[in-house]
């Protein structure tokens, strides 16, 4: 059985990942973006993700980690695209 690896900040109440769990699901974000795509559509599709990190890292990682971090990425991209959007609408209606 894979033992969870997610640390928490007592001080923040912060969860922190290793650094090659999180290479592992970025660089699979990266490499897969039409499936992420497909997957913001359908969020139950996730588990294809989750098998392509788990094989990123030998089975190292623990799945449910993996669940939760790879929905922290996607959801902090689809922010981040987000506020690109409104800042674009910002700027036009300002001029």
């Amino acid at each position: 059985m894979v033992e969870p690896v997610r640390m928490y900040s007592l001080s923040t109440g912060e969860s922190h990942y290793p650094e090659w769990m999180v290479e592992a699901v970025d660089k699979t974000i990266k490499d897969n973006a039409d499936k992420v795509e497909q997957i913001k559509m359908k969020p139950w599709n996730l588990g294809w993700l989750v098998g392509h990190v788990l094989s990123k890292t030998g089975g190292r990682a623990n799945p449910d980690d993996v669940r939760i971090l790879l929905r922290e990425r996607l959801r902090s991209a689809e922010d981040v695209a987000e506020d690109e959007y409104l800042k674009g609408i910002m700027e036009r209606i300002k001029t």
